[in-house]
C-alpha cells in the first residue's frame, strides 16, 4: 500500500480526500506523497505519450510567449479531456504608455461546450480590456466592463450548473533572501463560505464535501442574483512576475490559501527569469504532480519594463 493512501478505495491519509493511485499530491489538503517519483521543484517535461489518451487535439497544449514580457501555456494535464481551460495574454500602446493583461478561464466540466464558453470568456475579456486602456477607462472600472463583456459572450453558449473549479493570482516578490510569491485574490469557494461564517475552522472547512466548489461564475445566474466579481488593486512594487492561474496548477503548489505559497516561490526561483520558462516548469511541475485537471498559467514579468 502506498504511504497515506487507504486500500479500500484510494483517499489521502491526511484529510480523506479521494485520489487516484498515481497521484502525488491531495488536491484538498495539499499533503504530498513519498512515491519513487515524487514531486519536487525540479522538473522534467512531460511527453504526449506519458498522458492518459491523448486527443491530438491542438487545444491539449497552447503555448504563447508574446514578448514583452509575457508569456502563457494551457495544457490539458494528464487525467481530465479535454483541455477545458482557456487563457490569453495581451498588451497595448497608448500614447508612448504600455499596458499588459491576463486572463485565464477554467471550463466548468458539467456544462455543455465548456471549452468553447471558457474561450470566448477570455477573448471577450481581453478584447473589452484593449478598448478599455485605448479609451484611458480607469483599471478598476475597465476590469469590471471586461468581466460583463465575457458574461455576455458565455450567455450565448448552452450552460447548466456550476464547477469545482477556481482561478488565482500572484505576485511574485523579490527580497534579499529570495522569491516570495503572494496570492492577490480569494477563492470564491465553499470552504471560504464555510470560513467567513464562522461555521467551521480551516482544517474542517477543507475537509468538508464540496469545499473547493466555486460560489460565483460566469453564466446562468440563479432568480434574483446579479453578476458580483471581486476587483481589487494591488501594489507589484518589487514584483518580479505577475501570474494568473487555474486550480489545475495551484491545487499542487498552493493549495490552502491561508499557508505561503512556498512551492510556487521556489518553482520560480529554480530556473531562468523569463515569464515563457516559468509557465513551462509550472505547468510540468502540476502534471509530475498526478495532472489531476486541465492546467493554465499566464505570466507577465515585470522588472525591466514599464508597467501600467
Amino acid at each position: 500500500m502506498l504511504p497515506g493512501f487507504e486500500e479500500v478505495g484510494v483517499r489521502c491519509g491526511t484529510c480523506g480526500f479521494s485520489l487516484s493511485a498515481d497521484d502525488r499530491a491531495c488536491l484538498s489538503c495539499g499533503a504530498q506523497f513519498d512515491l519513487p517519483m515524487s514531486c519536487r521543484t525540479e522538473t522534467t517535461p512531460i511527453t504526449q505519450d506519458a498522458r492518459k489518451e491523448p486527443t491530438g487535439s491542438p487545444r491539449d497544449d497552447i503555448f504563447i510567449n508574446r514578448g514583452n514580457g509575457l508569456a502563457l501555456r494551457c495544457h490539458v494535464g494528464i487525467k481530465h479531456h479535454p483541455n477545458e481551460d482557456y487563457g490569453v495574454v495581451g498588451f497595448e500602446l497608448v500614447e508612448s504608455s504600455f499596458y499588459r493583461w491576463l486572463v485565464v478561464s477554467d471550463g466548468v466540466s458539467n456544462s455543455e461546450q465548456a471549452d468553447r464558453a471558457s474561450e470566448v470568456a477570455c477573448v471577450a475579456a481581453s478584447e473589452s480590456l484593449r478598448e478599455a486602456v485605448r479609451r484611458k477607462i480607469p483599471a478598476p472600472q475597465a476590469v469590471q466592463m471586461s468581466i460583463v463583456s465575457a458574461q455576455r459572450s458565455v450567455l450565448q453558449i448552452p450552460f447548466t450548473g456550476s464547477s469545482q473549479k477556481d482561478s488565482r493570482v500572484y505576485s511574485i516578490i523579490r527580497h534579499p533572501h529570495g522569491l516570495v510569491a503572494n496570492l492577490l485574490t480569494r477563492d470564491h469557494s465553499y470552504a471560504n463560505k464555510l470560513l467567513d461564517s464562522g461555521q467551521m475552522y480551516l482544517e474542517e472547512a477543507m475537509r468538508a464535501p464540496g469545499a473547493h466548489a466555486i460560489t460565483r461564475s460566469l453564466g446562468i445566474l440563479d432568480e434574483g442574483e446579479k453578476l458580483d466579481p471581486g476587483i481589487c488593486q494591488v501594489s507589484l512594487k518589487n514584483a518580479v512576475y505577475l501570474l494568473a492561474c487555474t486550480d489545475g496548477l495551484w491545487n499542487y503548489v498552493h493549495p490552502v490559501y491561508l499557508y505561503p505559497a512556498d512551492t510556487l516561490a521556489e518553482i520560480a526561483a529554480g530556473g531562468p527569469d523569463d515569464p515563457a520558462s516559468l509557465a513551462y516548469r509550472l505547468v510540468d511541475h502540476a502534471n509530475q504532480c498526478g495532472g489531476q485537471d486541465n492546467i493554465t498559467v499566464a505570466v507577465a514579468m515585470l522588472q525591466g519594463l514599464k508597467n501600467e
